[in-house]
């Protein structure tokens, strides 16, 4: 067997992670901990324990097997008087799994799972249909692919090979030698930046932001890939959407030679996935603003820049 990755789950139907249809593969593994990810179930570099408590259905066979003393009985009820599943002590829980393994409910599960690039390759090749059908292929994105490299490379080289269009997301944070090899495998890049200010993107995602823009201009100093590359920004509610962030983001950019720029809207809906960790979102209660008012941000980006969105035209092929 060859290179294998942890793996969190596998999109076979995206439509927003590059053109046609496409099979998406999230990784686990981020060195950023945004306070809006919306995968925080990829953050850690290895599996975590996921537990939905809608799904259990108390029959205890957890707490007898795991041998830390981290799963215990929740012997409050709720409103029908009916007991709310367990409780799971994250500081004992060392992320065996094997609880996972008898609850038949599937309330606990692991947040990724170990394939080789050849599993993905099966996959992958039984989608090909689709991919030729409306120019679609592959996307890798995270987590953060940087932190699993060998994997991601392997994967994207196997693509390349069976002729397979392969774009990846990176936030930028990690090794400049394995992302320009990435880089070099990929017909589109999505590059994310989450603030231009230093101190706000330490505040907000845990590290700060030189790293990412260092590595950015690295890529963009090699002949040709500037423009493959997609600028996107997750834009949060008075966080980094205002227009000196989003303005200085543009000016980066198109000093990079960079021609692409995309405002990603605030998702809401991750809240749930911090439950399943026994983590507080500590965005709850941010509401999104609406997908008209993110489109006059771009449109008037666009105005004043050379930009466009990747969507408008067909960024050029890695391969050409």
């Amino acid at each position: 067997m060859g290179e294998t990755g942890y793996v969190t789950d596998i999109d076979q139907f995206s439509l927003h992670d590059g053109p046609g249809i496409r099979t998406t593969v999230f990784l686990q593994g981020c060195p950023l901990s945004c306070r809006w990810c919306h995968s925080p179930e990829t953050q850690e570099k290895n599996p975590v324990l996921l537990y939905r408590q809608a799904k259990c259905v108390c029959c205890g066979t957890c707490i007898t097997v795991c041998h830390r003393g981290a799963v215990s009985p929740n012997m409050e009820a709720d409103q029908a008087g009916k007991r709310r599943g367990i409780l799971i002590d994250r500081t004992l829980c060392d992320n065996c799994m094997k609880c996972t393994l008898t609850c038949a409910a599937h309330a606990l599960q692991a947040s990724s799972s170990k394939k080789s690039v050849e599993e993905v390759m099966e996959l992958l090749l039984a989608n090909r249909p689709f991919f030729e059908t409306t120019g679609g292929g592959i996307t890798i994105t995270g987590g953060e692919i940087l932190m699993q490299p060998r994997f991601s490379a392997a994967l994207l080289a196997k693509c390349r090979e069976a002729g397979i269009s392969t774009a990846m997301e990176t936030c930028g944070y990690g090794n400049s030698t394995a992302l320009m090899e990435l880089a070099r495998l990929s017909d589109l890049i999505f590059y994310d930046i989450k603030h231009m200010n230093p101190e706000k993107h330490r505040l907000y995602t845990g590290q700060g932001n030189q790293v990412i823009l260092d590595n950015l201009k690295l890529l963009c100093s090699k002949e040709g890939i500037a423009d493959r590359i997609v600028v996107r920004v997750p834009c949060i509610p008075d966080v980094n959407d205002d227009q000196e962030n989003l303005t200085a983001t543009a000016e980066f950019a198109v000093r990079q030679g960079i021609r692409y720029m995309e405002l990603l809207p605030y998702n809401a809906a991750a809240c749930a996935k911090y439950q399943w960790l026994g983590r507080k979102f500590l965005l709850d209660g941010v509401k999104p603003r609406s997908k008209s008012e993110y489109q006059l941000m771009e449109s008037l980006l666009y105005e004043h820049y050379p930009l466009r969105h990747w969507k408008k035209e067909k960024v050029r092929d890695g391969n050409e």
